[in-house]
């Protein structure tokens, strides 16, 4: 829609970026990822027929990089003695988004990487709070031992992608010196 607006908004469509936190950061980066999909270009837009949907650059704000991992990460937690309170809820709510594990491979930027697909790698900040065991966390299914944000780098690096990965503390991850390193790599 912005590019098919871009002469009346005022602005060069050769230069929108794209950015979302938490899930919004994990469809930010998968639309990025794949502008072409057919499965993202359902909805079509009046006098929108061929718009390039890529984009110039994404931002994520500690996303949910890895659907499938979380919601084994959150089940394996909820199984502990002691469940940390904010994992409680994560499987319904990944149950009632995506429906399926299959869903949740399928929809996944990680995974897309590391099962080689072709996709677009445009330029990528990812920022991320500490300690944050909701966001930043060692998938062990996968036998590796890099935290979520590691290995995604290190695919997206192997893919061709430049990213950065910036961490700040937790406690000031919502605070303006945050939010204007995001603006700052849009600019």
């Amino acid at each position: 829609w912005m590019k098919a607006n871009a002469s009346e908004l005022g602005i060069d469509a050769t230069r929108i970026g794209i950015a979302g936190q938490s899930s919004g950061g994990h469809l930010a980066m998968l639309a990025a990822m794949r502008p072409s999909d057919g499965r993202y270009s359902k909805l079509p837009l009046e006098d929108g027929g061929g718009i390039d949907a890529s984009v110039s650059c994404v931002g994520m704000l500690w996303p949910v990089i890895n659907p499938l991992s979380r919601y084994r990460y959150a089940m394996g937690l909820n199984a502990s003695a002691k469940p940390p309170k904010w994992s409680g809820h994560i499987p319904a709510a990944h149950d009632t988004y995506w429906v399926t594990e299959d869903a949740m491979e399928e929809g996944n930027p990680m995974l897309a990487l590391e099962r080689g697909e072709a996709v677009a790698t445009p330029p990528a900040l990812w920022i991320q709070g500490q300690p944050d065991a909701v966001h930043d966390y060692v998938d062990t299914f996968t036998g590796q031992e890099m935290t979520e944000p590691e290995r995604f780098a290190a695919n997206y690096r192997k893919a061709g992608g430049d990213i950065e990965v910036l961490y700040v503390e937790q406690d000031t991850r919502s605070s303006t010196p945050v939010f204007q390193a995001l603006a700052d790599f849009f600019v």
